[in-house]
């Protein structure tokens, strides 16, 4: 267990009730991690933790009130000592999550969420998994799915392509090849199963997009190539609407508030304003098709 960091301004609640109102008071108590104590302007304290996050912005999440004036209860009313274990909590459950903070998703977290997903939904598992192990892993495995381009992946399929194809054998023995391609269909046949191998990479990626794992950023390759993926396979079933990674769609939940009450000018605000309006929109074509073809008898 990690020690507690000291700090004679926030250790007591005689200490703290010294301190200025409206006054923001930090204290670093891990990698990354700060406890925030604030005085609000009716007097009593409150702990925040201040989390950064993997592209170097902070996010900052609610921990409970400090027990100024009332007895400590290690739930929702926090002694100094209890707001940092919290914090800690809080920082250590940020990075089993979604990748956001401090630790983001990798390729090989991405197929291992696709596989696990694959089995209880789709067929043909065995010759899947001979992909994934086979053929992405080994060279995309350790990739950070927020760093993976296009070039990455090119550069990939080029050395499939070019490599002699890998025999079927027991895992526990020693990899057996083929020759490498030099006629030109065997270099046509070994580019269609590296076409099939880009497959299985596309639908792992896809379905981290739709799993929340790659939050949708713009600024990446990745996000605008997952996107253009889905829209090109699903046509005009994906919405247009986008909901951008954004700190303050983040921070909301721990405030207990919708994002359009916490922070209504956001990008996240603005996107789920976006999605409702466009949902809105295709029902009301929808409803309106309906009602025309029923005036016209088909």
């Amino acid at each position: 267990m990690p020690q507690s960091a000291r700090d004679n301004r926030l250790e007591t609640r005689s200490a703290r009730l010294r301190l200025a109102s409206g006054t923001r008071y930090f204290k670093t108590v891990g990698e990354g991690l700060t406890l925030v104590y604030r005085r609000t302007g009716d007097g009593f304290g409150t702990w925040s933790a201040k989390i950064r996050l993997a592209d170097g912005k902070y996010l900052m999440r609610a921990l409970g009130t400090a027990d100024d004036y009332q007895d400590a209860n290690a739930v929702d009313v926090l002694t100094f000592w209890e707001a940092q274990e919290q914090a800690r909590q809080l920082a250590n459950q940020a990075k089993i999550d979604i990748g956001v903070v401090l630790k983001p998703r990798t390729v090989r977290d991405a197929a291992e969420a696709y596989m696990a997903w694959f089995r209880d939904h789709r067929k043909s598992v065995g010759s899947t998994a001979h992909v994934v192990r086979t053929h992405i892993l080994p060279h995309l495995g350790e990739k950070r799915l927020n760093e993976l381009s296009t070039a990455h992946i090119r550069e990939w399929q080029g050395q499939i392509a070019t490599a002699p194809a890998r025999l079927r054998c027991s895992s526990r023995s020693i990899p057996k090849f083929r020759s490498a391609p030099t006629t030109e269909d065997e270099k046509r046949a070994r580019r269609a199963t590296t076409n099939r191998i880009l497959t299985v990479l596309k639908a792992i990626l896809n379905r981290a997009f739709e799993s929340g794992m790659v939050m949708y950023d713009e600024r990446t390759t990745l996000s605008r190539q997952v996107a253009t993926d889905l829209r090109s396979f699903f046509g005009t079933q994906v919405l247009q609407s986008v909901i951008p990674r954004n700190v303050r769609l983040a921070e909301a939940p721990s405030f207990g508030k919708p994002i359009i009450f916490y922070d209504i000018h956001s990008k996240g605000a603005e996107g789920y304003t976006q999605l409702a309006q466009e949902v809105i929109a295709n029902a009301e074509k929808r409803a309106g098709t309906g009602a025309r073809s029923a005036h016209s008898g088909v």
